[in-house]
């Protein structure tokens, strides 16, 4: 193994992980999970649940493998040496089909071919958050998905760490007239003590989870490409939950107006009559 951790080998765990969060190229070791991986050949009848890029929403896919022309066959699983094709099948619409190509060597599986690639369908699933994020953040975070499906593990932490520090100064500049806040106080204080300054304002998590931008400073600094690419799906995820959060909230608060501006006219009417 390289010292950076590039070639290590991951353990395999679900037919999901490997489908729609693992990179082209990880070597993922199959020993103990082979009734998992059977599902890939139809041994075992099984779903799997992802972001479908048709219908731009998540979904429930019928998964499909077979092996190629000259393929072991599937019995030898402990000696296969195979490359072997496996396509997913969108439960809404059957025209909505993902595939993969996929080699199996001595218990060791990679993806070497993906259409539509990892990039594309989590870019298509992060377009989800455009209305709660700013344009450069929206890059960004495209920019360091893209960068992880491509095995580029301390280079996503770097984007996903911006959008984190807009997150909170964005909270911060949005507040700072109405509360009287100065930005060269503000400026002075560690990410943390910025999270407990601005708790009032962000997201539950975000608050109780403060320690993520810790984790994400580590990464840049310290952690190897394949530490930060082991990580990288949960930090991610965590910062799409903050955003859902915040768009949860936009909607709540737009309610609220809509409905409030609705009642002042009804009031208004009631009392000219």
């Amino acid at each position: 193994m390289d010292s950076d951790g590039s070639d290590a080998i991951k353990p395999f765990t679900t037919v999901e992980e490997f489908l729609f969060q693992e990179p082209l190229y990880q070597r993922l070791d199959l020993a103990g999970c082979i009734e998992e991986i059977e599902v890939l050949y139809r041994r075992q009848q099984r779903t799997a649940d992802g972001h479908c890029p048709f219908c731009c929403r998540q979904s429930t896919f019928a998964v499909s493998g077979q092996g190629v022309p000259g393929g072991d066959p599937w019995n030898n699983i402990q000696s296969r040496k195979s490359f072997d094709t496996v396509s997913l099948i969108c439960a809404r619409d059957r025209e909505h089909a993902l595939y993969y190509f996929v080699r199996i060597d001595d218990l060791i599986i990679q993806k070497v071919g993906q259409l539509p690639s990892l990039a594309d369908i989590a870019n298509d699933e992060s377009k989800t958050f455009r209305n709660v994020l700013e344009r450069s953040d929206s890059r960004e975070l495209h920019m360091a998905i893209g960068l992880a499906a491509h095995g580029v593990g301390i280079g996503s932490f770097v984007y996903l760490r911006r959008i984190f520090e807009r997150l909170i100064l964005k909270r911060f500049t949005a507040h700072k007239d109405a509360m009287g806040w100065q930005d060269a106080e503000f400026v002075k204080l560690r990410m943390a003590e910025k999270i407990t300054f601005l708790s009032s304002f962000l997201p539950a998590f975000m608050v109780k989870n403060a320690i993520i931008y810790n984790i994400l400073s580590k990464g840049v600094h310290e952690l190897n490409e394949s530490e930060c690419l082991k990580y990288f799906e949960i930090l991610k995820q965590s910062i799409v939950w903050i955003l859902q959060q915040d768009q949860e909230a936009k909607a709540e608060a737009e309610k609220i107006a809509a409905y409030t501006k609705a009642i002042t006219q009804i009031s208004g009417s009631i009392s000219s009559v």
